[in-house]
């Protein structure tokens, strides 16, 4: 299914010249993914969680770094990969992932509608292992 998807998404939308080079690209990633934090953070954040068990909160807590830890990782690598020219379609991808993860661990930070945020957080890694199955130059051995 979702190789049926990702070519219907480089048919809409054009060549994007303007975005061919890796500075540009990479610069259009950090600053989407500051703002999206930033906006998250704003709309999600009511102060500090009171009522809960403080064991529960650490645990969830230490549960969210782990998911940032991964969340790093992802963006890393697609930061790696926005060094080089990119489709449209899968510039897209990489786009909507590279924004969807970070904004689902801090949502998460927040422990408010933690299901929500791990929707988030999940669609993100799957958009991400969708793109990079498709881009036959993520990683250089599949050349």
């Amino acid at each position: 299914m979702i190789r049926a998807i990702l070519p219907k998404f480089a048919q809409r939308f054009p060549a994007l010249p303007s975005i061919s080079t890796g500075v540009k690209q990479r610069t259009l990633l950090v600053i989407a993914v500051a703002l999206a934090v930033a906006v998250t953070y704003t709309f999600t954040y009511a102060g500090p969680v009171q009522g809960n068990d403080p064991a529960l909160l650490r645990l969830l807590r230490g549960m969210v770094i782990l998911k940032g830890i991964i969340g790093l990782g992802a963006l890393a690598l697609i930061f790696q990969r926005m060094g080089r020219p990119v489709q449209a379609g899968l510039w897209t991808a990489y786009m909507m992932a590279g924004v969807l993860v970070p904004v689902a661990v801090t949502w998460l930070w927040s422990l408010r509608m933690i299901p929500l945020g791990s929707l988030f957080f999940y669609s993100g890694l799957a958009i991400l292992a969708a793109g990079a199955w498709r881009d036959r130059q993520f990683v250089s051995w599949r050349q």
